[in-house]
């Protein structure tokens, strides 16, 4: 994304905005320092939602891994070098990623079946955003959150 980004963060605390803050703060001073800009470098201030249960996570973060594809920067979520997915889909033992037992398990009860799984339900979703049945990150979401993708994880 050019102008902003997407995160699925869990915190213990409710201090998302003071933790948003100090990432897209610092962000911006390194990226104006290193480029001589000056300002705000994100469109506007982050916006969150509370996820309530395994089914907004499972929509939330198929959502951030399929938005590039969406929106026309790639052609698969492997391609976005800022994303997740390949670490997520084959088990990266080098990267550590908060949060991603529980993603995978709702996709199989082994690690390599849950990799598995969810490499399909992403290719499934790619293969629907490449014939047009979802043409953006809009309908992506109205998928997700019909159901319609992901339904028989």
């Amino acid at each position: 994304m050019d102008t902003h980004h997407h995160s699925v963060v869990e915190t213990p605390e409710p201090n998302l905005g003071i933790g948003m803050k100090r990432l897209q703060g610092g962000h911006a001073r390194w990226l104006n320092a290193r480029h001589g800009g000056e300002g705000h470098v994100f469109r506007q201030r982050f916006w969150s939602r509370r996820i309530h249960d395994d089914g907004w996570l499972l929509q939330a973060c198929l959502y951030v891994v399929l938005n590039p594809v969406a929106a026309g920067m790639c052609s698969h979520p492997r391609e976005w070098r800022w994303g997740t997915y390949t670490a997520t889909a084959d088990g990266d033992p080098d990267e550590y990623r908060p949060g991603e037992e529980r993603l995978l398990r709702m996709f199989g009860s082994t690690p390599a079946e849950a990799r598995h799984r969810y490499a399909e339900v992403v290719d499934e979703a790619v293969q629907r955003i490449a014939g047009e049945q979802i043409p953006d990150a809009r309908a992506l979401w109205a998928q997700l959150d019909g159901g319609a993708l992901g339904a028989d994880v």
